[in-house]
């Protein structure tokens, strides 16, 4: 057993520590509600400002993405935009190379119409030339002539004294001139037959451009033979006659033969009396159309339509 004054200071002691405890204990309890209800407090305010903030971000974020959503939108107006003016400018080109192959296809067309038009014109100047040249000369005539082959070669050498009786005022012609200038004959005879083949085989080896200088000299020959032509009066009936003529190497007319009478005395008078007053016609300077000229057979063509209204 304890003395009585230590008792007495363990009772100190344990009063001082339940006092201690007591004051803990009530501190804790005190303390404990208030914290609590801090901390509540702490926790509602912290929710009210989340909820607060929350739905501003979320219009925020809803703006933003609205944004987002407008500039896409935009952009895509943009592109749709450049893409339309493309496509447009595309269809534009494309129009004006439509416009520039309509335009070539048209003066195509029109270069083809005018070459067309060209060819016409030269075509209907050939046309008319061949009239005019047609009644008159013909360079081309066949040589052969059945009808004509079974002419006795006599005939060739029959003055135009001999001949010219036939042909009523023929006779009215100088004899002696006539005979020391032209050999007349009727038929084509075989000398006539024998230039004509010659005369075919220079034209051969002449160039396109030497042959149309040959008929056109030639068809200036006609015109200057007829230039002194005393037509006869038409009397309503149709007439065509052939005159063919030989040249020497000078030009001069040297044989004549009534190849075809035409059927009308005063027509082939006329055109006798035509030729020989013509007695030479120029020749071409060039050495092979020359030859070509005085070798071949000169036959002039005429009709009726030679005569005068």
């Amino acid at each position: 057993m304890l003395p009585s004054r230590t008792r007495g200071r363990y009772s100190i002691f344990i009063l001082f520590s339940l006092l201690v405890h007591i004051t803990f204990v009530a501190a804790l309890l005190w303390t404990s509600p208030n914290e609590e209800e801090q901390v509540k407090k702490d926790k509602t305010v912290t929710i009210n400002l989340k909820q607060k903030e929350e739905p501003k971000k979320q219009e925020a974020k809803k703006q933003e993405a609205k944004k987002q959503e407008a500039k896409k939108q935009e952009a895509k107006k943009q592109e749709a935009k450049k893409q339309e003016a493309k496509k447009q400018e595309a269809k534009k080109q494309e129009a004006k190379k439509q416009e520039a192959k309509k335009q070539e296809a048209k003066k195509q067309e029109a270069k083809k119409q005018e070459a067309k038009k060209q060819e016409a014109k030269k075509q209907e100047a050939e046309k008319q030339e061949a009239k005019k040249s047609e009644p008159r000369y013909n360079p081309y005539q066949s040589s052969l002539d059945l009808l004509q082959q079974q002419e006795n070669k006599k005939s060739e050498s029959l003055r135009a004294e001999q001949a010219l009786p036939k042909f009523g005022s023929m006779t009215m012609l100088d004899d002696r001139e006539l005979k020391k200038s032209v050999i007349y004959t009727k038929g084509y005879g075989n000398k006539f037959q024998k230039r004509e083949y010659d005369g075919q085989r220079i034209k051969k080896s002449l160039s396109k451009y030497e042959r149309q200088k040959l008929n056109q000299h030639l068809a200036d020959q006609v015109d200057y033979i007829f230039s002194s032509f005393d037509a006869p009066k038409k009397d309503g009936k149709s007439y065509y006659g052939e005159i063919s003529i030989l040249l020497d190497e000078n030009g001069l007319i040297s044989d004549v033969t009534m190849k075809s009478p035409s059927g009308n005395t005063q027509l082939d008078e006329a055109v006798f009396k035509t030729v020989i007053r013509a007695k030479r016609l120029s020749l071409p300077a060039d050495p092979l159309i020359r030859k070509a000229m005085v070798t071949s057979p000169l036959t002039l063509n005429y009709s009726d339509e030679d005569m005068a209204d």
